[in-house]
């Protein structure tokens, strides 16, 4: 990865709010499972993945990043809110 994108990837991270970040790094860098994330950080299982789906739509739209199958992604977001990374729990 360029310092280039390095620092998009940054920036991008750092727009999100609070909670997004705080479901990225426990999901995907500590690998957590949905549900896991859900009982650390008091949301439901479904904001979770709501917060999860709108990450992978952020990522797909702000970092032309394919929407690739994260495999503790449980298929159910069909209908997930794209709003979700506006924040609210």
């Amino acid at each position: 990865m360029s310092d280039t994108e390095v620092a998009g990837l940054r920036d991008a991270v750092q727009s999100l709010d609070l909670t997004t970040r705080r479901v990225l790094t426990l999901h995907y860098a500590e690998g957590l499972t949905r549900t896991e994330v859900a009982m650390v950080l008091d949301l439901t299982d479904r904001r979770v993945e709501e917060i999860l789906a709108a990450l992978r739509a952020f990522a797909s739209a702000r970092l032309g990043v394919g929407a690739a199958r994260h495999e503790c992604h449980e298929p159910d977001s069909s209908d997930a809110d794209t709003g979700a990374l506006a924040g609210s729990n």
